[in-house]
C-alpha cells in the first residue's frame, strides 16, 4: 500500500464513519424507546459496547495472531483517546449545557476502577487467562446491574425494523471505517518505525476510536448530551475489562507495570477531570481534557 492511497483510503474512513454515525445515532434512539431505558444507560449498554467493536475485533485479531500487545495498547490508548481527547472535543462542542446528573458517581467510580484492576492484575508482568476470566467476570456482573438498575424491558415500538436496520448499517459503516482507519495509518506510521505498543497506543487506538468519536458529535448535533456521556464512559468500562478479559482468556498478555502505569494514570486522571463538569465550567474542562491528551502523547514519545 502507497503513501498516497493510505492517505486517501484514510480520508474515505472519515466520510464513511461520519454517514455511518448518522445512522447509528438514530438507530440508539430508537433502541432507547424499545428497551424504555434512559439516555445515558443508552450510551453506558448499547452505544459503548456496539463503538468498542473495533478494539474488540482487533483485540481478538491480535490475540489470534500471538501478538495481544497490539491490542493491550489499544485499549489503553483508546482510553486515553475516549475520556481526554474526544470529551474534550464534545464539552467544547457542545451548546448543550451539561446538567449535574448527567455524569454519575457511579459510573465515574467504575469507570476508573476498571484500568486500575487490569493494571494491579498485571504487576506479576502477565495478564494471565486466569485474570482475564476476573476481568470478564467482572463485566458482565457490571453489565447485569447496569441492566437491572434501569429496568430494562423491552417495549412494542413502530417502526422497530427501521430501528434495528439504522443501527445494524450504521454500527457496520463505523467498523469498516475504524479497520480502513487503522490499516492505512498502520502503513503511515511504520515509516517512523514505532515500538508496537507505543504505535497501538497512538495510532491503532485512534483508529479504533473514530465510532466514538463521530457518535459524540453527532450526539452533539442531536442534543444527545446522555448518550455521548454514557458512551465514552462505557466504552472504557468494556474495553477494560471486557475485551482485555476475552484478549487475555485467549492468549495471555505480557505486561510491563511500568509502561501501562502512565496511560491508566492519565485515563483516571481525566475521567476525574470530566466528572467536575458543570454548565459554567464545560469549556474550561474541554481545554484541560485536551491538554491532558497531549500531555499523554508526550508521555508516550518518551517511550518511543
Amino acid at each position: 500500500m502507497s503513501m498516497i492511497y493510505a492517505i486517501g483510503l484514510l480520508l474515505v474512513s472519515i466520510f464513511v464513519a461520519w454517514a455511518g454515525g448518522h445512522l447509528f445515532i438514530q438507530g440508539v434512539g430508537g433502541m432507547r424507546k424499545m428497551l424504555r431505558i434512559s439516555g445515558l444507560t443508552a450510551g453506558l449498554l448499547v452505544a459503548s459496547i456496539s463503538t468498542s467493536s473495533p478494539e474488540l475485533f482487533v483485540g481478538v485479531s491480535s490475540a489470534i495472531r500471538k501478538i495481544p500487545e497490539v491490542s493491550l495498547g489499544d485499549v489503553l490508548g483508546s482510553n486515553v483517546v475516549n475520556i481526554a481527547l474526544i470529551m474534550g472535543v464534545f464539552l467544547l462542542l457542545s451548546p448543550k449545557p451539561i446538567v449535574a446528573h448527567t455524569i454519575r458517581k457511579k459510573d465515574v467510580l467504575i469507570a476508573c476502577a476498571a484500568p486500575i484492576l487490569a493494571l494491579l492484575l498485571s504487576l506479576d508482568g502477565m495478564l494471565s487467562k486466569v485474570d482475564g476470566l476476573i476481568l470478564f467476570a467482572i463485566f458482565a456482573l457490571w453489565l447485569r446491574w447496569l441492566i437491572k438498575e434501569d429496568n430494562v424491558t423491552p417495549d412494542d415500538v413502530e417502526q422497530k425494523t427501521g430501528t434495528l436496520m439504522y443501527f445494524g448499517i450504521g454500527l457496520a459503516m463505523l467498523v469498516v471505517a475504524g479497520y480502513t482507519f487503522t490499516e492505512s495509518a498502520n502503513v503511515l506510521a511504520k515509516i517512523f518505525e514505532m515500538n508496537l505498543f507505543i504505535f497501538s497506543s497512538i495510532v491503532v487506538a485512534l483508529g479504533t476510536s473514530m465510532p466514538e468519536l463521530v457518535t459524540s458529535i453527532i450526539a452533539i448535533r442531536t442534543k444527545q448530551n446522555d448518550v455521548a456521556i454514557g458512551n465514552l464512559l462505557g466504552s472504557n468500562v468494556f474495553n477494560s475489562l471486557g475485551i482485555l478479559g476475552i484478549v487475555a482468556l485467549i492468549q495471555p498478555i505480557p505486561v510491563s507495570p511500568l509502561i501501562i502505569l502512565v496511560p491508566v494514570v492519565i485515563a483516571v486522571i481525566a475521567t476525574l477531570v470530566a466528572s467536575r463538569t458543570t454548565r459554567s465550567n464545560m469549556q474550561m474542562i474541554g481545554f484541560i481534557l485536551i491538554g491532558i491528551y497531549v500531555l499523554s502523547l508526550f508521555s508516550d514519545v518518551l517511550f518511543w
